[in-house]
């Protein structure tokens, strides 16, 4: 064998081998719907990064990007997510160090929804298993997911969806079944908190606020906040506090923030904050609070919400905080906020 064809077989085998990587990945690429890693692979992707410490804060906005804050406010990381793909539409976890981000694709009937997992300080995305946070066929459809989160104390990860109800995965985001009433009878959920006192599940049905078992079925909620629709409001977004640990701050307090969905993008609503038993803590929210999508509560007891008029800061006492410029740094609307502290 002459060098020059020896020369052509390696060549066709590393083209071979390449060819074969390259379907492979986009295979892989194809079934997990992965969006591009836009802060690895492009640098200008990244605005105003400042890694001056640890992510404290994760928001989902209207140009379709997961960000990450400092606790002083400052911009970390951007991640991008295609288009193609879908659209963040604001449930977010963390978990072992990945922060867990829901998406849609579709509209109507035709809706689907998916979850990815990114890194929690470079926002890079994270392979999942194939098939991960799926529903399998038999279950039904269940449309879009409206929140994610992970209860450290069953291992497991809780999904809100609009058509079955609470759905219920493993740590590896495998399904599984609830062992309760049937999923197509399950009422849909718009929202979900974690109550780390209690290890219990907080939830928006039917713009009532509720507490969830661990296997979908919901259960009385706070009598306190039956008051509030008289007016026509109901519950949209709420979020645990976990208080600060030195009694600054009343631990095991709900946050609530309520609108009229029906008045479409315009609903201005309001928030307050209850205790454990269903007391209000304080007074109402102050200030406009414009279709809230989605809440947060830090352990140093900052309350955000994610609505048409930005991201929203507020004490557990319901006064407005404007000690970060977030919106400034956002684009309007957000959908999502997740606070890791």
């Amino acid at each position: 064998m002459n060098s020059t064809t020896r020369d052509n077989e390696v060549r066709g085998a590393r083209t071979r081998w390449a060819l074969c990587a390259w379907i492979a990945c986009a295979l892989m690429g194809c079934a997990l719907g992965a969006a591009r890693n836009e802060t690895s692979d492009e640098p200008s992707s990244q605005a105003a990064v400042h890694p001056t410490g640890a992510p404290s804060l994760y928001v989902v906005d209207a140009a379709n990007t997961l960000q990450s804050f400092d606790a002083d406010g400052n911009s970390l990381r951007k991640f991008q997510f295609n288009p193609q793909v879908g659209t963040l539409n604001g449930g977010l976890a963390l978990f072992e160090g990945h922060v867990y981000a829901t998406s849609v694709k579709g509209e109507g009937a035709d809706v689907t929804s998916r979850v990815f997992a990114y890194d929690a300080i470079t926002l890079k995305q994270v392979r999942l298993h194939l098939g991960a946070f799926t529903v399998p066929g038999d279950a039904g459809s269940a449309g879009a997911y409206r929140a994610i989160l992970y209860n450290p104390v069953a291992g497991r990860f809780y999904v809100a969806s609009d058509r079955l109800g609470l759905l219920v995965f493993d740590r590896l985001g495998a399904y599984i079944p609830r062992t309760g009433a049937p999923a197509e009878k399950a009422a849909p959920i718009s929202a979900l908190a974690y109550d780390s006192t209690l290890h219990a599940l907080w939830g928006v049905i039917d713009r009532h606020t509720v507490t969830i078992s661990h296997d979908g079925a919901p259960l009385p909620g706070l009598p306190a906040l039956g008051a509030q629709y008289r007016h026509g409001r109901g519950a949209v977004a709420l979020a645990f506090c976990p208080g600060d640990g030195d009694g600054a701050d009343p631990a095991g307090a709900l946050a609530v923030a309520f609108g009229e969905p029906r008045l479409g993008p315009h609903s201005v609503g309001t928030g307050r904050t209850y205790d454990a038993g269903g007391k209000p803590i304080g007074t109402f929210y102050g200030g406009k609070i414009v279709n809230a999508h989605a809440m947060a509560c830090s352990s140093r007891g900052d309350i955000f919400i994610a609505a048409d008029n930005g991201l929203l800061q507020y004490t557990v006492e319901g006064a407005k905080s404007g000690s970060h410029s977030y919106s400034q740094q956002l684009t309007a609307p957000i959908y999502g906020v997740l606070a890791t502290n």
